[in-house]
């Protein structure tokens, strides 16, 4: 059952949505951006592909202007360097999604102090 959420994310800025797992913040992010770019981390495929090569996250988004969709950020804490930088450096807009605040505070998320 979904039930509708009163969360109001305005345009043009950057969001971290954590909480525990199977709540629906996928459901939402994707209601909620449906033009955006989404990066499902939990595909084994993109995850060992961005694992061995966050960079390509650059190479692939850093032109363009529209939102990019990152689930289970925690996966692979070091996007958050790329992230930080495509934030300070292009016109692109991250709505990152997870499930460990833990494991991000562990890898530095507080590099994006203000920036999400």
């Amino acid at each position: 059952m979904l039930f509708k959420r009163r969360l109001k994310l305005l345009p043009g800025k950057n969001y971290l949505l954590l909480g525990p797992r199977r709540v629906g913040k996928t459901t939402f992010l994707r209601t909620h951006f449906k033009n955006s770019e989404t990066i499902d981390l939990l595909k084994r495929d993109v995850f060992f592909e961005y694992r061995t090569a966050p960079h390509l996250l650059r190479e692939r988004y850093e032109r363009g202007d529209g939102g990019i969709i990152i689930d289970e950020i925690q996966l692979i804490p070091d996007l958050l360097y790329e992230i930080h930088w495509m934030i300070e450096n292009t016109r692109r807009r991250f709505i990152l999604c997870g499930s460990s605040a833990r494991k991000l505070r562990r890898a530095g998320v507080t590099n994006l102090a203000g920036r999400l």
